[in-house]
């Protein structure tokens, strides 16, 4: 995993694009961008340039074909290891139990957790 990896909310609002719809030109991201955010070109090309120079993308040509290098599993688990660390002084239980506390989870997803805690104490 790429260390200290920093995506700001456009930013990610980029990658979700090329995560779910695969390498794109930059003329596609932009359409992408402003069908679903109302991005003008000038926003999109911006934000893109700062992911190539930050080598969360890369760039080819012809036509800045754009490919993420960062995958969204990555991008997840540093941010969650991030978020445990920033606010909840690096403890997965505090967050855990803080998270308990403001879901209303249904019996499935209780199910689903419970399997992987026993899946994780198996390991």
């Amino acid at each position: 995993m790429k260390p200290d990896i920093r995506l700001n909310n456009s930013e990610l609002k980029i990658m979700n694009i090329l995560w779910e719809r695969g390498v794109l030109s930059a003329k596609e991201v932009s359409l992408e961008a402003a069908a679903r955010h109302s991005w003008n070109k000038n926003t999109t090309y911006t934000i893109l340039k700062g992911l190539v120079e930050k080598e969360y993308i890369r760039r080819d040509e012809p036509n800045f074909t754009c490919s993420p290098l960062l995958s969204i599993d990555n991008v997840r688990q540093w941010e969650t290891r991030g978020l445990i660390d920033r606010l909840f002084g690096g403890s997965p239980g505090t967050f855990i139990s803080t998270f308990f506390e403001q879901e209303n989870l249904t019996d499935e997803e209780l199910s689903e957790i419970r399997k992987m805690i026993d899946e994780g104490e198996q390991k």
